[in-house]
Protein backbone atom coordinates (compact mmCIF):
# COMPACT_ATOMS: atom_id res chain seq x y z
CA UNK A 1 0.00 0.00 0.00
CA UNK A 2 1.27 3.60 -0.57
CA UNK A 3 2.02 5.66 2.54
CA UNK A 4 0.31 8.86 3.48
CA UNK A 5 3.02 10.87 2.88
CA UNK A 6 3.78 9.44 -0.92
CA UNK A 7 -0.08 10.68 -1.66
CA UNK A 8 0.03 14.19 0.08
CA UNK A 9 3.44 14.55 -1.71
CA UNK A 10 1.96 13.20 -5.12
CA UNK A 11 -0.94 15.70 -4.36
CA UNK A 12 1.22 18.54 -3.89
CA UNK A 13 3.01 18.17 -7.07
CA UNK A 14 -0.14 18.44 -8.51
CA UNK A 15 -1.80 21.27 -7.22
CA UNK A 16 1.76 22.90 -7.71
CA UNK A 17 0.86 22.55 -11.07
CA UNK A 18 -3.03 23.94 -11.46
CA UNK A 19 -3.29 27.81 -11.99
CA UNK A 20 -5.17 29.44 -8.39
CA UNK A 21 -7.77 31.06 -10.31
CA UNK A 22 -9.00 27.33 -12.03
CA UNK A 23 -11.43 25.53 -9.72
CA UNK A 24 -9.69 22.40 -7.90
CA UNK A 25 -11.14 19.03 -7.10
CA UNK A 26 -9.20 16.74 -4.68
CA UNK A 27 -10.22 12.77 -3.60
CA UNK A 28 -7.61 11.66 -1.70
CA UNK A 29 -7.85 7.71 -0.09
CA UNK A 30 -5.48 7.40 2.67
CA UNK A 31 -5.08 3.80 3.71
CA UNK A 32 -2.06 3.48 6.52
CA UNK A 33 -4.56 2.46 9.07
CA UNK A 34 -4.93 -1.73 8.49
CA UNK A 35 -3.82 -4.18 9.93
CA UNK A 36 -0.59 -5.13 10.21
CA UNK A 37 -0.25 -1.65 12.03
CA UNK A 38 3.61 -0.49 11.08
CA UNK A 39 3.94 3.24 11.10
CA UNK A 40 6.62 4.47 8.83
CA UNK A 41 10.43 3.87 10.85
CA UNK A 42 10.81 7.79 10.77
CA UNK A 43 8.17 8.70 12.11
CA UNK A 44 9.18 9.78 15.73
CA UNK A 45 5.37 8.16 17.00
CA UNK A 46 7.13 4.38 17.66
CA UNK A 47 5.49 2.52 20.48
CA UNK A 48 7.47 -0.38 21.77
CA UNK A 49 4.67 -2.57 21.37
CA UNK A 50 6.38 -6.04 21.95
CA UNK A 51 3.49 -8.16 21.93
CA UNK A 52 1.49 -6.39 18.83
CA UNK A 53 4.48 -6.49 16.65
CA UNK A 54 5.54 -10.34 17.43
CA UNK A 55 1.68 -10.95 15.93
CA UNK A 56 2.63 -9.47 12.70
CA UNK A 57 5.96 -10.96 12.41
CA UNK A 58 4.73 -14.16 12.89
CA UNK A 59 2.13 -13.54 9.64
CA UNK A 60 4.86 -11.71 7.89
CA UNK A 61 7.17 -15.14 8.36
CA UNK A 62 3.66 -17.82 7.98
CA UNK A 63 4.03 -18.84 11.10
CA UNK A 64 0.53 -17.72 11.73
CA UNK A 65 -2.67 -16.79 8.99
CA UNK A 66 -4.05 -13.98 9.47
CA UNK A 67 -7.68 -15.03 10.02
CA UNK A 68 -5.99 -16.90 13.31
CA UNK A 69 -5.08 -13.42 14.21
CA UNK A 70 -8.65 -11.82 13.77
CA UNK A 71 -10.43 -15.28 15.69
CA UNK A 72 -7.77 -14.40 19.19
CA UNK A 73 -6.51 -18.05 18.47
CA UNK A 74 -5.18 -18.75 22.07
CA UNK A 75 -5.86 -15.22 23.16
CA UNK A 76 -3.12 -13.97 21.87
CA UNK A 77 -4.90 -11.44 19.61
CA UNK A 78 -6.44 -10.18 23.25
CA UNK A 79 -3.28 -10.13 25.18
CA UNK A 80 -1.73 -7.89 22.60
CA UNK A 81 -4.88 -5.57 22.28
CA UNK A 82 -3.11 -2.23 24.37
CA UNK A 83 -0.15 -2.30 22.28
CA UNK A 84 -1.97 -2.94 18.79
CA UNK A 85 -4.11 0.10 20.18
CA UNK A 86 -0.62 1.94 20.30
CA UNK A 87 0.06 1.27 16.80
CA UNK A 88 -2.71 1.59 15.33
CA UNK A 89 -2.90 5.01 17.02
CA UNK A 90 0.53 6.03 15.69
CA UNK A 91 -0.77 5.24 11.96
CA UNK A 92 -3.33 7.33 12.28
CA UNK A 93 -1.12 10.26 13.80
CA UNK A 94 0.95 9.58 10.83
CA UNK A 95 -2.22 9.91 8.13
CA UNK A 96 -3.35 13.58 10.43
CA UNK A 97 -0.13 15.14 10.05
CA UNK A 98 -0.08 14.70 6.44
CA UNK A 99 -3.35 15.75 5.54
CA UNK A 100 -2.31 18.70 8.08
CA UNK A 101 0.71 19.23 4.84
CA UNK A 102 -1.73 19.73 2.62
CA UNK A 103 -4.02 22.10 4.51
CA UNK A 104 -1.47 24.24 5.41
CA UNK A 105 0.00 24.67 1.41
CA UNK A 106 -4.14 25.08 0.67
CA UNK A 107 -3.47 28.05 2.94
CA UNK A 108 -0.83 29.22 2.04
CA UNK A 109 -2.15 29.51 -1.91
CA UNK A 110 -4.97 30.93 -0.25
CA UNK A 111 -7.20 27.64 -1.75
CA UNK A 112 -8.62 26.87 1.26
CA UNK A 113 -10.35 29.60 2.83
CA UNK A 114 -13.73 28.62 0.19
CA UNK A 115 -12.44 25.00 0.04
CA UNK A 116 -15.48 22.76 0.68
CA UNK A 117 -13.41 19.89 2.67
CA UNK A 118 -15.22 16.38 3.82
CA UNK A 119 -12.73 13.84 6.10
CA UNK A 120 -15.06 10.29 6.12
CA UNK A 121 -13.77 6.53 5.81
CA UNK A 122 -15.21 3.50 4.21
CA UNK A 123 -14.71 1.78 7.85
CA UNK A 124 -14.19 1.49 10.97
CA UNK A 125 -11.39 -1.43 12.73
CA UNK A 126 -13.00 -4.13 15.60
CA UNK A 127 -10.61 -4.63 18.55
CA UNK A 128 -11.90 -7.64 19.81
CA UNK A 129 -15.48 -6.03 19.36
CA UNK A 130 -17.98 -9.15 18.37
CA UNK A 131 -14.73 -11.70 18.53
CA UNK A 132 -12.75 -9.99 16.07
CA UNK A 133 -9.54 -8.72 16.23
CA UNK A 134 -7.78 -5.73 13.66
CA UNK A 135 -10.04 -6.47 11.40
CA UNK A 136 -13.70 -5.38 9.75
CA UNK A 137 -15.87 -6.50 7.13
CA UNK A 138 -18.07 -9.45 8.44
CA UNK A 139 -19.17 -7.48 11.79
CA UNK A 140 -21.31 -4.98 11.43
CA UNK A 141 -20.96 -4.09 14.80
CA UNK A 142 -20.52 0.27 15.45
CA UNK A 143 -16.69 -0.63 15.60
CA UNK A 144 -17.14 -1.06 11.97
CA UNK A 145 -19.86 1.00 10.71
CA UNK A 146 -19.55 4.59 12.67
CA UNK A 147 -16.97 6.65 11.60
CA UNK A 148 -15.80 9.91 11.29
CA UNK A 149 -17.76 12.33 9.19
CA UNK A 150 -16.18 16.01 8.92
CA UNK A 151 -17.64 18.75 6.84
CA UNK A 152 -15.57 22.10 6.94
CA UNK A 153 -16.56 25.13 4.18
CA UNK A 154 -18.31 28.68 3.62
CA UNK A 155 -21.40 28.68 5.74
CA UNK A 156 -21.16 25.24 7.20
CA UNK A 157 -22.32 26.21 10.55
CA UNK A 158 -19.88 24.62 13.43
CA UNK A 159 -22.41 21.96 15.12
CA UNK A 160 -22.61 18.28 15.90
CA UNK A 161 -25.24 16.00 14.90
CA UNK A 162 -25.75 12.85 16.66
CA UNK A 163 -28.20 11.67 13.81
CA UNK A 164 -27.46 8.99 11.06
CA UNK A 165 -25.74 9.68 8.16
CA UNK A 166 -24.81 6.90 5.34
CA UNK A 167 -21.93 7.22 2.97
CA UNK A 168 -24.61 6.81 0.22
CA UNK A 169 -25.96 10.47 1.10
CA UNK A 170 -22.97 12.20 0.76
CA UNK A 171 -23.07 13.00 -2.89
CA UNK A 172 -26.48 14.39 -2.40
CA UNK A 173 -25.98 16.56 -0.24
CA UNK A 174 -22.55 17.58 -1.56
CA UNK A 175 -24.08 18.76 -4.68
CA UNK A 176 -27.46 20.45 -3.38
CA UNK A 177 -24.80 22.26 -0.98
CA UNK A 178 -22.91 23.58 -4.45
CA UNK A 179 -26.34 24.78 -6.04
CA UNK A 180 -26.36 21.82 -8.65
CA UNK A 181 -29.89 21.27 -9.29
CA UNK A 182 -31.91 17.55 -8.84
CA UNK A 183 -32.81 17.75 -12.35
CA UNK A 184 -29.09 17.71 -12.93
CA UNK A 185 -28.12 14.52 -11.56
CA UNK A 186 -28.48 11.14 -12.05
CA UNK A 187 -30.95 9.29 -9.71
CA UNK A 188 -28.97 8.09 -6.43
CA UNK A 189 -29.75 5.88 -3.68
CA UNK A 190 -28.67 8.25 -0.71
CA UNK A 191 -30.75 11.86 0.19
CA UNK A 192 -30.21 15.51 0.09
CA UNK A 193 -29.37 16.12 3.91
CA UNK A 194 -27.56 19.63 3.39
CA UNK A 195 -30.29 21.83 4.37
CA UNK A 196 -30.38 19.82 8.30
CA UNK A 197 -26.43 19.93 8.00
CA UNK A 198 -24.57 22.47 5.99
CA UNK A 199 -27.02 25.43 6.12
CA UNK A 200 -27.41 27.99 9.29
CA UNK A 201 -30.99 27.44 9.73
CA UNK A 202 -31.07 23.99 9.58
CA UNK A 203 -33.67 21.48 7.89
CA UNK A 204 -35.11 18.19 8.37
CA UNK A 205 -36.75 17.29 11.41
CA UNK A 206 -35.14 14.37 13.54
CA UNK A 207 -38.36 12.23 12.30
CA UNK A 208 -37.35 12.91 8.26
CA UNK A 209 -33.89 11.56 9.01
CA UNK A 210 -33.64 7.76 6.62
CA UNK A 211 -32.99 4.91 8.79
CA UNK A 212 -29.19 3.86 8.28
CA UNK A 213 -29.09 0.18 6.72
CA UNK A 214 -25.74 -1.96 6.83
CA UNK A 215 -24.78 -5.37 5.66
CA UNK A 216 -21.84 -6.95 6.82
CA UNK A 217 -19.59 -9.06 4.19
CA UNK A 218 -18.65 -12.82 4.53
CA UNK A 219 -15.53 -13.74 6.38
CA UNK A 220 -12.74 -15.44 3.63
CA UNK A 221 -10.68 -16.07 6.50
CA UNK A 222 -11.46 -20.12 7.39
CA UNK A 223 -10.23 -19.47 10.78
CA UNK A 224 -12.73 -17.26 12.02
CA UNK A 225 -14.34 -19.94 13.56
CA UNK A 226 -16.40 -17.95 16.00
CA UNK A 227 -18.79 -16.81 12.66
CA UNK A 228 -21.32 -19.00 11.50
CA UNK A 229 -19.62 -18.98 8.08
CA UNK A 230 -15.88 -18.57 7.28
CA UNK A 231 -13.73 -18.84 4.26
CA UNK A 232 -14.84 -17.95 0.59
CA UNK A 233 -15.71 -20.36 -2.38
CA UNK A 234 -12.47 -20.71 -4.14
CA UNK A 235 -10.85 -21.54 -0.92
CA UNK A 236 -11.43 -23.88 2.31
CA UNK A 237 -14.87 -22.81 3.26
CA UNK A 238 -16.29 -24.14 6.78
CA UNK A 239 -19.56 -24.02 8.28
CA UNK A 240 -19.07 -23.46 12.13
CA UNK A 241 -21.53 -24.84 14.89
CA UNK A 242 -20.19 -24.54 18.90
CA UNK A 243 -17.05 -26.44 18.42
CA UNK A 244 -17.45 -28.08 15.19
CA UNK A 245 -16.66 -27.05 11.79
CA UNK A 246 -17.71 -28.69 8.68
CA UNK A 247 -15.13 -27.69 6.17
CA UNK A 248 -14.83 -28.26 2.24
CA UNK A 249 -12.49 -27.43 -0.75
CA UNK A 250 -14.81 -25.79 -3.68
CA UNK A 251 -16.66 -29.20 -5.01
CA UNK A 252 -14.63 -30.97 -2.56
CA UNK A 253 -16.02 -33.82 -0.09
CA UNK A 254 -16.81 -32.51 3.39
CA UNK A 255 -14.66 -33.27 6.64
CA UNK A 256 -15.71 -32.58 9.92
CA UNK A 257 -13.16 -31.16 12.64
CA UNK A 258 -12.97 -30.25 16.22
CA UNK A 259 -11.91 -26.62 16.15
CA UNK A 260 -10.93 -25.95 19.45
CA UNK A 261 -8.87 -29.11 19.89
CA UNK A 262 -7.81 -29.07 16.41
CA UNK A 263 -7.69 -25.47 15.14
CA UNK A 264 -5.34 -26.58 11.82
CA UNK A 265 -8.14 -28.85 10.48
CA UNK A 266 -6.05 -32.26 10.97
CA UNK A 267 -8.37 -34.77 11.82
CA UNK A 268 -11.52 -35.78 10.15
CA UNK A 269 -13.86 -36.56 12.37
CA UNK A 270 -16.68 -37.70 9.86
CA UNK A 271 -16.80 -41.18 11.06
CA UNK A 272 -17.51 -40.73 14.78
CA UNK A 273 -19.68 -38.43 14.22
CA UNK A 274 -21.95 -39.03 11.75
CA UNK A 275 -25.27 -37.41 13.04
CA UNK A 276 -23.49 -34.28 13.55
CA UNK A 277 -22.43 -34.79 10.27
CA UNK A 278 -25.54 -35.15 8.37
CA UNK A 279 -27.00 -32.27 10.34
CA UNK A 280 -23.96 -29.25 9.60
CA UNK A 281 -24.20 -30.94 6.02
CA UNK A 282 -27.90 -29.65 6.08
CA UNK A 283 -26.76 -26.18 7.55
CA UNK A 284 -24.05 -25.99 5.06
CA UNK A 285 -26.50 -26.37 2.05
CA UNK A 286 -29.02 -23.54 3.90
CA UNK A 287 -25.92 -21.18 4.02
CA UNK A 288 -23.32 -21.70 1.03
CA UNK A 289 -20.33 -20.36 0.82
CA UNK A 290 -20.23 -16.51 1.17
CA UNK A 291 -23.91 -15.87 1.94
CA UNK A 292 -24.29 -15.85 5.77
CA UNK A 293 -24.06 -11.99 6.33
CA UNK A 294 -24.46 -9.62 8.97
CA UNK A 295 -27.40 -7.20 8.57
CA UNK A 296 -28.23 -4.04 10.64
CA UNK A 297 -30.50 -0.87 10.66
CA UNK A 298 -30.35 1.99 13.64
CA UNK A 299 -31.73 4.98 14.67
CA UNK A 300 -29.71 7.63 16.75
CA UNK A 301 -30.55 5.58 19.75
CA UNK A 302 -31.49 1.98 18.83
CA UNK A 303 -29.94 -1.06 16.55
CA UNK A 304 -31.67 -3.96 15.11
CA UNK A 305 -28.99 -6.42 14.04
CA UNK A 306 -29.64 -9.89 12.03
CA UNK A 307 -27.49 -12.67 13.08
CA UNK A 308 -27.07 -15.94 10.48
CA UNK A 309 -28.95 -18.76 12.37
CA UNK A 310 -27.99 -22.59 11.82
CA UNK A 311 -31.40 -22.63 11.16
CA UNK A 312 -31.77 -21.34 7.88
CA UNK A 313 -33.17 -17.89 9.08
CA UNK A 314 -31.54 -14.64 11.47
CA UNK A 315 -31.34 -14.22 14.80
CA UNK A 316 -32.66 -10.76 15.83
CA UNK A 317 -31.27 -9.06 18.44
CA UNK A 318 -31.99 -5.32 19.58
CA UNK A 319 -29.11 -2.67 20.94
CA UNK A 320 -29.48 0.50 22.97
CA UNK A 321 -26.23 2.65 22.04
CA UNK A 322 -27.37 5.32 24.44
CA UNK A 323 -26.75 3.03 27.54
CA UNK A 324 -25.37 -0.09 25.62
CA UNK A 325 -22.63 1.12 23.17
CA UNK A 326 -20.39 -2.03 23.18
CA UNK A 327 -24.21 -3.50 21.59
CA UNK A 328 -23.57 -6.29 24.58
CA UNK A 329 -27.30 -6.58 25.97
CA UNK A 330 -30.10 -7.80 23.57
CA UNK A 331 -33.16 -5.48 25.26
CA UNK A 332 -35.65 -6.56 22.36
CA UNK A 333 -38.12 -7.84 24.98
CA UNK A 334 -37.85 -4.29 26.76
CA UNK A 335 -38.98 -3.01 23.42
CA UNK A 336 -41.44 -4.77 21.68
CA UNK A 337 -42.83 -2.39 19.22
CA UNK A 338 -39.84 -0.25 18.46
Amino acid sequence: RIAARAITDRTLEEVALMPNDKPLLLWLHYVDPHFPYRPPKRWPDQPEAGPCRELMSATAEDRWLVGEIFDNRDGRSEKALPTCRDLYDAEIAFVDHNIGRLIRRLQKTGRFDDALVVLTSDHGENMGEAGLYYAHGPSVHDASLRVPLIIRGPDVPEKIDPAPFRLEDLMPTLLAYLGIDSDDRPPMDGVDLSKRLLRPQGGLEKDEVPLAFAEGSSSLHTNTFHLLRSGGRSRLSCINVGRYSLCAEKNGQHRLYDHETDPDLEVDLSDQFPELYQELLTIWRRWPPESARQRTVRTPRFKLVEYPDPGGDYRLALYDLETDPLESTDVAAMHPQL
